[in-house]
């Protein structure tokens, strides 16, 4: 039965592939997120992009890599001028404009500080702060439900390279980013952080997203990437995109 399974998923493969257009995928990345996405030497690089452009060989087509500002390659991909955008969080919000390949691995994101800034302990220290984030992430939401949101001043900044300079240089009270992205950034920079305050919020699952207009190309990255994870490929990327980090956090797969 295992082998006619196998033989039955690379059936369905090859009959995606025929359906899928002759003309290169466009797949957004955001510039400054490492180690995920983002630019080396004017160069696409990172975990996001390795593992796009594995699937762009699996399925045996042309890869466009189209990079900007997170919020812009999301913009340009609900208007249906990306094929995909790799490393996106799946939330209903999102699941509106979007149809998502199975999540690869999960998303811990936190409030970081300063380890030397004894001052701040929980997230209520943080009110009359300035911090440095994404709108509309869980730690966002949390404070909303703390009550607190309010009173604390978001700063959002281009990349997150730029979030974790203004930490290191007091300007800045904490940063918003993925556990991985900050201990990452941090390293590059000689600076001893810590997470504020453990979030409530579970981990959130990250995905391919698909603009919904194109089933094909969801239907085929998902049964390509469903064989790179279960080859092992995928926690393979991560090793080489991010050798000190540890291991990848991969979500429960179905079968």
């Amino acid at each position: 039965m295992p082998r006619l399974n196998r033989l039955h998923n690379v059936a369905v493969l090859l009959g995606m592939l025929l359906a899928l257009p002759a003309w290169a995928l466009r797949c957004g990345y955001a510039e400054g997120y490492p180690p995920f996405q983002y630019q080396e030497n004017g160069q696409a690089a990172g975990f996001d992009v390795r593992l796009l452009q594995k699937l762009a060989q699996q399925l045996n087509q042309p890869l466009e890599l189209v990079a900007g500002r997170w919020d812009d390659i999301v913009a340009r991909a609900r208007l249906g001028q990306l094929d995909c955008v790799a490393g996106m969080e799946i939330s209903p919000a999102r699941q509106k404009w979007f149809s998502f390949t199975r999540p690869y691995y999960q998303r811990h994101i936190n409030a970081f500080v300063r380890f030397d800034n004894t001052d701040l302990r929980t997230f209520s220290d943080l009110l009359g702060k300035i911090i440095a984030g994404d709108r509309d992430s869980a730690i966002e939401h949390e404070l909303g439900l703390l009550g607190i949101r309010q009173q604390i001043r978001m700063r959002q900044m281009p990349s997150k390279q730029q979030s974790m300079l203004l930490l290191q240089q007091g300007e800045v009270a904490a940063v918003i980013m993925p556990d991985a992205v900050a201990y990452h950034l941090a390293q590059q920079h000689g600076l001893n952080i810590r997470p504020l305050q453990r979030a409530q919020s579970p981990a959130s699952p990250v995905a391919i997203a698909v603009t919904r207009r194109n089933a094909q190309l969801q239907q085929a990255l998902d049964a390509a990437l469903a064989h790179l994870l279960k080859s092992g490929e995928v926690a393979r990327l991560w090793r080489v995109s991010c050798p000190k980090c540890g291991d990848l956090p991969l979500p429960h797969q179905p079968h």
